[in-house]
């Protein structure tokens, strides 16, 4: 193998803004800048430096020169600007009357100058602003989150945030108590219900989980069948301004074929530079890290399901007797068990191919192999997320982005969630 050299310099400015319904209030800003070399001369090798800005940063790590000329990022957001701007948003918290809620914004800005394997400089930035409910109904007690993520230059969608709550407040509310039996069909709402294919297939197709033999995949399925033909999946969507398709990742490689299975045939993995040569592969563009100082791993930016060829109202009709579920929590696959769940905080039934009682908060789980070909119908209404999904893994917290249409899978298991 021959020798290889990455490096990576980095700052950041993460600000974080919270107000709740006691009236505590809290600001934080968090600015860091430091540099990483990883290098292979026989094995792999990584040292990180922290320094007070990019430039000292990159010189502690050898990476000498300029770094590419780009647009200054915009500015952070200012909390008390944003409290003037989203004072009816808390006086519309208030009169709902709520046992607790609590605002989070998050403002982040990042700028990362990367060279390359083969010496090319790459100037990488990102800047993303979230805003998070979080919220304890009377109907349980429990709490559950709802969100808004925007670029800069957009504003937060607040009137349908409420509308959101609204909505998740009223189904908890008056949430039939019958028994869930299953297995089911789940329909998944556009948009958020991308989820899924994160959790479910997105770390299937991470390259070290593959390498350590944590995925039902492996090369040998490459050009295979691997999921029901409804099913194509993507890596990146033109026209999304989080990820746009000439993103680089963090080894400065650009992602050349986002096409991860096509009408349920395997066709690439998700992997960096360490992993792809692992599994004799060329798939490249998928390296990530959350900070300089944490190893780089294959991750994901982003899973699309595409548009498929029913309308939304057909995938509901098909349905006799099943689960439709409206908004998403957090999920996670068992991988030695075949296994995954996710959480839903608003579900309704579906009965005789029309909408009806709601269910309140539910958990769907089921078998991965299962699951991979239960896939019966896919809509043509395409929405990308509302903004607001990141990803944990191996202590590493990262953004990423999802979206599909509306989805019909057989045979879930549906339980009673918190």
């Amino acid at each position: 193998m021959q020798n290889m050299t990455f490096f990576l310099a980095e700052e950041s400015e993460l600000r974080r803004f919270s107000v709740d319904s006691r009236g505590s209030r809290r600001y934080d800003v968090s600015c860091r800048a430091g540099g990483l070399k990883r290098e292979r001369s026989g094995s792999w090798e990584q040292t990180w430096a922290e320094r007070e800005n990019l430039k000292k940063a990159a010189e502690a790590v050898g990476l000498v020169g300029k770094p590419p000329r780009i647009k200054p990022l915009p500015p952070p957001l200012d909390p008390g600007a944003l409290l003037r701007e989203q004072r009816q948003l808390l006086e519309e918290l208030n009169r709902l009357d709520l046992p607790y809620w609590m605002v989070l914004v998050r403002s982040n800005r990042r700028l990362r100058w990367v060279r390359n394997r083969r010496g090319k400089d790459i100037l990488i930035p990102f800047a993303h602003d979230s805003l998070l409910l979080r919220v304890r109904l009377e109907a349980d007690g429990s709490e559950f989150e709802l969100g808004e993520g925007k670029i800069p230059g957009g504003t937060f969608n607040r009137d349908g945030l409420l509308l959101r709550l609204r909505r998740v407040r009223e189904n908890r509310a008056s949430a039939m108590k019958e028994k869930l039996d299953g297995p089911v069909p789940v329909v998944l709402a556009a948009g958020d219900g991308g989820i899924l294919w994160h959790e479910l297939m997105g770390h299937s197709l991470e390259a070290d989980h593959v390498c350590n033999g944590d995925s039902p995949l492996h090369p040998g399925l490459l050009g295979k069948q691997v999921m029901s033909d409804s099913i194509t999946l993507s890596a990146r969507e033109t026209g999304d301004p989080f990820f746009p398709p000439a993103h680089r990742d963090d080894e400065g490689e650009r992602c050349r074929d986002a096409l991860l299975v096509e009408k349920g045939v395997l066709r690439h993995f998700i992997s960096d530079t360490v992993h792809g040569e692992r599994l004799g592969i060329s798939d490249r563009g998928h390296a990530r890290l959350q900070s300089f100082d944490t190893p780089t791993m294959p991750r994901m930016f982003a899973i699309y399901l595409r548009a498929g060829r029913h309308s939304p109202e057909e995938v509901i009709r098909s349905v006799d007797h099943g689960i439709y579920a409206s908004e998403f929590g957090g999920g996670r696959v068992l991988f030695r068990k075949k296994r995954f769940f996710f959480h839903i905080p608003a579900a309704y039934r579906i009965e005789n191919g029309c909408m009806g009682a709601p269910l309140g908060a539910v958990v769907v789980q089921g078998d991965l192999d299962t699951a991979f070909h239960s896939v019966s119908m896919v809509a043509d209404d395409f929405q990308l997320d509302r903004g607001i999904s990141f990803c944990h893994k191996k202590g590493q917290v990262l953004h990423v982005r999802v979206g599909q249409p509306t989805v019909r899978i057989d045979g879930l298991e549906v339980a009673r969630g918190g």
